[in-house]
Parts: structure tokens; C-alpha cells; sequence
């Protein structure tokens, strides 16, 4: 499509041939293009309405599809303000209500919430035993110093009595030196 000075206007040629293949002349036609003009004019302003309304229509879903994400992520974030705030309440839970990513995160944080609780049951018991452990060992500390105290007093009393019979052989010693003499 040419545009010059009569109009816009489709041209062809074809080569007119002799019967031995040769070239002997040309058949020109100019056609008037302005109605396929016209007509390319009147798609393109359809296309770019349509371009339009699509956009419009593709930015409120998108809009809608985040406000909704931002919505779900919100309360996840107040419900874990609210277990903060109640003194780490590992019994609370959050609420699953979708099946979308909001609600996966929500059940794989109550999913952490239970991994939690059983280990803080765990420490606890195992706080109970040692505290069981201690017990007995500091009773058995309690025993072991009784039976320290009684058989250093059996000691003492075994070497009072050692030394006085030392001093009872010293004289007999002295004695029988007395009795030689």
C-alpha cells in the first residue's frame, strides 16, 4: 500500500510472456486502498479499546488477588501477636480457613506450635528426672557424711586408746627397767 497524491493505493504487476518464455511487456493495476484503510483504522481503535478494558479488568483482579494475600497474611500476623501476647499460650492455635498459601502457612506454623509444645513437655520431664537425681545423690552425700562422721569417731576412739595403751606399755617398760635395776 502506497500512499501518494491520488489516494492510498494497492499496485501489482505481472510480466506478459510470448510463447517462447520472453518477457514483452507489463500489466499494471492500482487499486484504491482507503476503504482497507478505513477499515484497518476502525480494528486498531477496537483493539486498543479492548486492550484497554482487558488491562482495566486484569488490574482489579490483581488487585483483588493481593488485597485478599495481604488480608490472610495480616491476621496470620495478629493471631501470632495475640499468642505473643498471652504469654507464648502454645495450646492457642491459628485458624485455617483457606486452602491458598495463607492457609498453609497458618497450618504449618500450628504444625511448629505442636513441634514446640512436646519439646517443652520433654524438658520438662527430663527437669523432673534430674531434679529426682539430685535428690538422691545429695541423700546419698547426707548418708555418706553420717557414716564419714562415725567411723572418724570409731578412729579417735581407736587411737585414744591406742595411745593410752602406748603409755600403759611405756610403763611397763619403765617398770620392768625399775624391776632390773
Amino acid at each position: 500500500i502506497s500512499d501518494e497524491e491520488h489516494g492510498h493505493l494497492i499496485s501489482a504487476y505481472a510480466p506478459i510472456k510470448d510463447s517462447t518464455g520472453a518477457v514483452v511487456g507489463i500489466v499494471g493495476l492500482d487499486y484504491d486502498a482507503s476503504s482497507i484503510i478505513s477499515n484497518l483504522h476502525s480494528l486498531l481503535k477496537i483493539i486498543l479499546v479492548i486492550a484497554a478494558v482487558i488491562f482495566i479488568i486484569s488490574a482489579v483482579a490483581v488487585s483483588a488477588i493481593i488485597n485478599g494475600i495481604l488480608k490472610g497474611i495480616d491476621n496470620v500476623n495478629r493471631k501470632l501477636t495475640e499468642l505473643l501476647n498471652n504469654n507464648g499460650d502454645l495450646t492457642k492455635q491459628l485458624p485455617v480457613t483457606t486452602s491458598d498459601e495463607v492457609g498453609l502457612i497458618c497450618y504449618n506454623v500450628n504444625g511448629l506450635l505442636k513441634y514446640i509444645r512436646v519439646v517443652i513437655i520433654a524438658i520438662a520431664s527430663g527437669s523432673s528426672d534430674l531434679n529426682d537425681t539430685v535428690a538422691k545423690a545429695l541423700d546419698s552425700a547426707v548418708k555418706s557424711e553420717k557414716e564419714l562422721s562415725r567411723v572418724s569417731e570409731n578412729m579417735e576412739s581407736m587411737s585414744a586408746a591406742m595411745e593410752e595403751t602406748s603409755a600403759s606399755i611405756d610403763q611397763i617398760h619403765a617398770n620392768t627397767g625399775k624391776m632390773k635395776e
